[in-house]
């Protein structure tokens, strides 16, 4: 690397200023500019790629203005030259560095070695997203138009529920879909217990409204419904069935569904019952108000060691991790009446989960055992503890589906996880889940929609002939 020759002319005592001011600039420029950046002799001609190494403003007989207007005190009448005083935030004092060389004086004008650089954690960032607080009207670029819906006819009559209102609009998001209140054209659906706001296109205004009058209309009128949630081992009961079953569409590609006659479904469901691969895990009459959500739950919990956490120094080195599984299943339906009374639709959403097995793996817990290479080998040894892994297998439901209330709705989840809180096992427990033999069956759920009114008596299958083939097509 070319080092900075400084070359000092002997002058007459009464020499001309501008060669003391010359030194005194060389002086200045050795000291200031970072030694990257000696790359010259000033004696020598400019090197490939790079401009000679000249003052950028100002001459020996033309001095030129400093752009910054600063004067530099050391040189005093040399205010002009091309040397401009930057301060030092970390000792209160001056710094001069040269203009000529933007790069090199790049680093000085931005920070000073030892404070925060640009996009470090230190640096705090300035404004990043531009807000803006107020607006003239909502955008209607799709030709949204706003509107209040008032359901104070069907709130009124549900003073005991919390917040009716959520029937509402978790119904139009089921009617309407999601994705399209959180894309363009812009929308607001919001419901208070008094209205349902909503801004969107006339189209959608046409999906809305007669969603909120089959509120309106019932006034939160109670509905009741006979549920049977049962499994059959083998889905082979489809044999003799099917020919009376009127298979519908459904959005789930496992998920089938059909309508029967209640004849039919009666007579389906004792048939059913005399298989030994039945099982029926909720039966009964449900009663809710028009379009609100009823659950059925039945759960038990399951607990065993997950994990473990290490603890040295303690009296017990290794503390056990507990976890905790729910198995069994929840059936959550709401329905909701047609004006002419001749409909009825249901939403329907079912989970089931289950541990099939917890698969043991035991763990060295004592240094020694750790020491003595025994993590491959840790059944030769006692100090070890046994980590559960839980094999585990659910299946969800989730279907709205309209039909004839004169029919009975089936639907069949396909040979899935059994539901019950025990997976089918007799004499269930931990050591029978670490045995794992856990069943699976052909989920089916039959829903008889009674119409209006309190709980009906539900309906009976006695009398009704063991073989199939007594059922009588639609």
């Amino acid at each position: 690397m070319q080092r900075l020759r400084l070359t000092q002319t002997v002058m007459p005592s009464n020499g001309s200023r501008w060669a003391d001011a010359a030194l005194s600039l060389a002086i200045v420029l050795v000291l200031a500019v970072p030694s990257g950046l000696l790359a010259q002799e000033t004696t020598d001609g400019p090197r490939a790629g790079r401009s000679p190494f000249t003052p950028s403003m100002g001459s020996a007989t033309t001095p030129g203005q400093n752009p910054t207007g600063n004067q530099d005190p050391a040189n005093g009448p040399l205010g002009n030259s091309t040397t401009q005083v930057l301060p030092d935030p970390r000792a209160n004092e001056q710094r001069t560095t040269s203009l000529n060389d933007q790069a090199g004086t790049a680093g000085w004008q931005q920070h000073v070695p030892g404070s925060p650089q640009p996009g470090s954690p230190n640096d705090p960032p300035g404004e990043i997203t531009k807000v803006s607080q107020s607006f003239s009207q909502l955008p209607n670029d799709g030709g949204q138009v706003w509107r209040e819906y008032d359901i104070r006819p069907y709130t009124l009559q549900m003073s005991a529920a919390d917040k009716p209102e959520q029937a509402l609009t978790e119904w139009i998001l089921k009617h309407t879909g999601t994705e399209m209140w959180f894309a363009e054209p812009l929308g607001i659906l919001h419901a208070s217990r008094e209205k349902v706001i909503v801004y969107h296109t006339p189209e959608v205004h046409n999906q809305i409204k007669p969603i909120i009058d089959r509120f309106n209309y019932t006034q939160g009128q109670k509905v009741s419904a006979q549920v049977n949630l049962v499994t059959v081992g083998s889905p082979n009961w489809r044999e003799v069935a099917y020919p009376y079953l009127e298979p519908i569409a459904v959005s789930s590609q496992h998920v089938e569904a059909w309508l029967v006659s209640r004849e039919n479904a009666a007579l389906l469901l004792n048939q059913l019952s005399r298989r030994s691969d039945y099982r029926s895990h909720a039966a009964g009459t449900m009663t809710v108000a028009n379009g609100q959500k009823l659950e059925l739950k039945k759960e038990t919990p399951t607990q065993f060691i997950r994990s473990l956490r290490w603890t040295p120094g303690n009296v017990t080195p290794v503390q056990p991790i507990m976890a905790q599984i729910n198995e069994g299943y929840s059936l959550s339906i709401s329905f909701l009446n047609s004006l002419d009374g001749q409909s009825i639709e249901s939403s329907i959403t079912c989970n089931v989960d289950q541990i099939e097995k917890l698969t043991q793996v035991k763990i060295p817990t004592s240094l020694q055992a750790q020491q003595r290479g025994l993590i491959g080998r840790a059944a030769a040894t006692t100090d070890t503890i046994n980590l559960n892994i839980p094999q585990f297998v659910s299946w969800r439901l989730h279907e709205r589906v309209r039909w004839p209330v004169d029919h009975v709705l089936l639907i069949s989840c396909g040979v899935v996880a059994t539901p019950n809180t025990d997976g089918g096992r007799p004499n269930s427990g931990i050591g029978q889940l670490l045995a794992g033999g856990a069943s699976r069956a052909d989920a089916l759920l039959f829903i008889d929609y009674r119409g209006p009114g309190g709980p009906m008596a539900p309906q009976t299958a006695g009398g009704i002939p063991d073989s199939m083939r007594a059922i009588a097509p639609k």
